[in-house]
């Protein structure tokens, strides 16, 4: 339960309403100036023009968070690179095996976005016992929740998951 001191502490913490850019927008904009540009909207991804990419087109131009799933070398990380290209410099990164400065900036990000409500659920496909500790112990932050599923049901526990958040029927 929160107390008074932990709304004053979120209020502090998150930034101005009209000073905040959002982050879908900027895809949006950054994608529509490729666009009329004429460069590529998704440089160095092959393949996926008649399939994925016009539907994430049109996903990303309408502001919709995306979910990648796939089998291994099926290109998600290469689209994941190509959208964070989308995004302005010093907004995104990502660092395997994390540093202390990686862990404190997610932290920050967890504590803003459970200060918004937001619930934050992951999906571990991995067994790496240190990042498990660290999922869990953000699941615990925030109200979140860790789901391992084996990879032929992850379509199923993702689906599953956002109906259940859209209709607000949490566990």
């Amino acid at each position: 339960m929160r107390t008074a001191s932990d709304v004053r502490s979120c209020r502090e913490r998150l930034p101005h309403p009209d000073a905040r850019s959002s982050v879908n927008q900027e895809i949006r904009e950054n994608l529509l100036a490729r666009i009329r540009s004429g460069e590529p909207r998704f440089p160095g991804v092959v393949g996926f023009d008649g399939t994925v990419l016009p539907d994430l087109e049109r996903a990303l131009l309408a502001g919709h968070d995306v979910v990648l799933l796939g089998e291994r070398g099926q290109g998600k990380t290469r689209l994941i690179r190509t959208i964070v290209g989308l995004v302005g410099e010093g907004r995104a990164t990502f660092r395997w095996p994390p540093t202390r400065e990686t862990v404190s900036a997610t932290l920050a990000e967890v504590d803003t976005l459970t200060c918004y409500g937001a619930a934050i659920n992951v999906f571990m496909l991995g067994e790496d016992a240190g990042l498990r500790r660290f999922m869990d112990a953000v699941a615990r932050r925030n109200g979140g929740r860790v789901f391992t599923p084996s990879l032929d049901r992850l379509g199923r526990y993702v689906v599953s998951d956002y109906l259940r958040s859209r209709t607000g029927r949490r566990r």
